[in-house]
């Protein structure tokens, strides 16, 4: 959407990281741009991260920074490639008029910018940081990815997305968010909450969350940056055979905070149990609008997608009362 509608930047308008949201090969719904066109898709960065002890791990070699070009791939010649694709292009330009098209070619244009961009390969660059905010994060993948998320936003990026799911050793994809028995973290034999209180779940995730709100903070950026955590549904209030909670839609919380939103408020209210909202229910479109309004976009504003068809960016509407 910052795409979409946001001021026009030589910068991409968002960055999905370390991986996008998938399973078996197959990318998740509600993570690209949609209906607004693959032109308008977060930059997916892969798996790129230094890890070390503690978490997710891909590889413990040197950090590699993604936009660094093949050792056998110099400047000129990537501008000779683009040259001679370029020349190519020119022999037919009739197909090149659909929408389709077009959205493909500018997924070129922005790749050949930010391999140019100083300011992005700096922001991916982790060892330009100190040790100790490093180790403030967390050196392991979503350490690591929290910490690209604030160099990138003070990069100029409007928007960076942080999908959690975690990658053992032996490359098998777990989405330790979904433990409540189906998946297993065979590697560690644990189930369930065990896999919760595994390093590579909530402990991680406290260090580099508390370490992103508070390095925010104190360097004048959280005024300015919203910062959205929330998972796509809740848990049932009872644990199951498995020591894990099953998927429950019917009462869920998010967290709000930064610019744009009051600190310490609290929206809402469940049931003694946690399974039915009991007061001010909140909608995922709801959500969103509130988002949609402390970043100064109108949640109820008509936008179009490729066919020229109009659609609100959302149906919620603020919470008003939460906003600063």
């Amino acid at each position: 959407m910052f795409s979409h509608l946001g001021e026009k930047t030589a910068l991409p308008a968002s960055f999905a990281i370390p991986r996008p949201v998938a399973h078996d090969g197959v990318r998740y719904s509600g993570t690209h741009a949609g209906f607004l066109g693959s032109k308008h898709d977060p930059v997916e960065l892969g798996q790129v991260y230094n890890h070390v002890e503690v978490g997710p791990r891909v590889n413990a070699a040197a950090s590699v920074i993604p936009l660094d070009l093949p050792q056998d791939v110099t400047m000129a010649r990537l501008q000779a490639r683009r040259g001679l694709r370029d020349l190519l292009e020119t022999e037919d330009r009739t197909v090149q008029k659909t929408g389709g098209i077009q959205a493909h070619e500018s997924v070129y244009d922005d790749a050949y910018r930010l391999i140019h961009s100083t300011a992005v390969k700096d922001a991916l660059n982790l060892d330009l940081e100190s040790p100790a905010i490093r180790d403030r994060y967390g050196r392991n993948e979503y350490g690591e990815s929290f910490l690209t998320s604030r160099r990138l936003i003070e990069a100029g990026i409007r928007l960076v997305t942080v999908n959690w799911m975690f990658i053992t050793p032996a490359a098998k994809v777990y989405n330790v968010w979904d433990a409540h028995g189906g998946l297993l973290d065979l590697e560690h034999g644990q189930t369930g909450y065990g896999m919760l209180k595994a390093n590579y779940c909530l402990p991680a995730f406290d260090q580099a969350y508390s370490a992103l709100l508070e390095d925010l903070s104190l360097r004048g950026l959280l005024d300015e940056t919203l910062v959205s955590c929330v998972g796509e549904f809740g848990r049932t209030p009872k644990i199951n055979g498995a020591n894990g909670r099953d998927h429950w839609p019917f009462c869920y919380s998010g967290v709000l905070a930064g610019g744009g939103v009051k600190g310490g408020t609290v929206y809402g209210a469940s049931d003694k149990q946690a399974a039915y909202v009991k007061e001010n229910p909140v909608t995922p479109g709801d959500y969103l609008a509130t988002i949609c309004e402390a970043c100064g976009l109108d949640p109820a504003r008509e936008i179009h997608d490729l066919e020229g068809r109009p659609f609100k960016i959302c149906d919620g509407e603020p919470i008003r009362s939460i906003l600063g």
